[in-house]
């Protein structure tokens, strides 16, 4: 039986004027009747008599509150007890069946971005996504990624706040569908309507990092995948957003968001097979340098820093434009101390680091590096 199977029981007991609202007034079941108007200042789990209505109030999940009623005299000191139980035993039948239906709505929606559209049924698919298919011209993927810890309980509970969380940022009334995949990753399946609209999914999620850092104290990383054309596509967009995620954590990136479509340069070189990575190192920098590097990050070397050092120093240079002063402010060197450091990287490499082209080749050179330290 399904939740709405279950209303519909419900109802075939209770009679006609027993309902189920939300925390507006507005009816869950039966569809189409008029708003109530609720009690004020209702504990959860506990009753309230309003308009001729006895109502009981159960905190269902993230999405809010949940109310069942139905009319009652006051007066009728037995009927109003006997409907206590009744309005109990309904909530907690409607509880028991829509977390049932949730849970199988979590593994239907995480098959489908893992596995993609074959590892679904045909009626799974049809059922679940009837509610996502309008006015959706395509669909992306937001990954939230929260840091693995010492302990794996905690990393679930903050991941259980992380998906409550999303579901308010990202109702499902407004055909999102926050889904739990791994015990560290939530995903958010998002309807886009046009291009604006994923716009503001971007800038949402640009604010999510500082937001649940400061409100939830769990630490997170964001990325959002490419559209697809269609929802049975989303698990092109969710390895994409899932690749944005390990190429920021390869190449230590640090934006609040990182949308694979705006990767750049990252996202070529990631999954490059180590040999070519290594014949482009040769063929930039020489054997000389390439050599002298290894020297020094050696586990038998008396001085690594040196060479991390230069590579700062050479970085951070191309990163302001190969402005002189601008690079001795930001590293706390004197102007003589960062021409000896550039004199010394173009005399091992062969390069001149403050011409454009030649910092481009470099620039492209150190990312590499990077991300070949992150796959030893």
């Amino acid at each position: 039986m399904n939740i709405d199977a279950l209303k519909d029981k419900l109802s075939s007991i209770m009679g006609d004027t027993f309902g189920i609202v939300d925390g507006a007034g507005v009816h869950i079941f039966p569809s189409g009747r008029e708003n109530v108007a609720l009690p004020q200042n209702v504990a959860a789990d506990s009753f309230a008599a309003e308009s001729g209505r006895l109502f009981y109030f159960r905190k269902i999940d993230a999405d809010g509150e949940v109310w069942f009623y139905d009319a009652v005299s006051s007066d009728d000191i037995h009927a109003v007890e006997v409907l206590k139980k009744s309005l109990k035993l309904c909530a907690a039948f409607y509880s028991e069946y829509y977390y049932a239906a949730n849970a199988g709505k979590n593994e239907f929606f995480r098959s489908l971005l893992l596995g993609g559209r074959d590892s679904v049924s045909h009626d799974d698919f049809t059922e679940y996504s009837r509610n996502l298919q309008n006015g959706a011209g395509e669909f992306t993927v937001l990954l939230v990624s929260v840091a693995s810890g010492r302990d794996s309980d905690s990393v679930s509970s903050n991941l259980a706040n992380v998906c409550d969380f999303l579901e308010i940022v990202f109702p499902s009334a407004e055909g999102f569908v926050t889904v739990k995949v791994r015990n560290d990753l939530a995903a958010v399946i998002v309807p886009l309507a046009d291009q604006d609209a994923f716009r503001d999914v971007m800038a949402t999620a640009s604010s999510l990092k500082k937001t649940i850092s400061a409100e939830l104290l769990t630490d997170i990383a964001v990325s959002v995948g490419a559209r697809v054309k269609q929802l049975r596509f989303v698990d092109s967009s969710f390895k994409t957003a899932e690749r944005a995620l390990a190429i920021a954590e390869s190449f230590g990136l640090s934006d609040d968001v990182f949308s694979y479509d705006k990767l750049g340069l990252t996202r070529i070189i990631y999954g490059q097979r180590r040999e070519v990575c290594e014949a482009y190192l040769k063929e930039i920098f020489g054997s000389a340098f390439l050599d002298y590097y290894a020297r020094k990050t050696s586990g038998d070397s008396r001085n690594p820093d040196s060479v991390n050092e230069l590579i700062v120093t050479i970085s951070t240079f191309l990163e302001l434009n190969q402005n002189i002063s601008e690079t001795s402010k930001r590293l706390y060197v004197h102007r003589n101390t960062l021409g000896y450091r550039i004199e010394k990287f173009n005399r091992m490499t062969g390069l001149d680091c403050t011409k454009f082209e030649d910092g481009m080749k470099i620039s492209i050179g150190f990312m590499i590096m990077k991300y070949l330290s992150s796959i030893q």
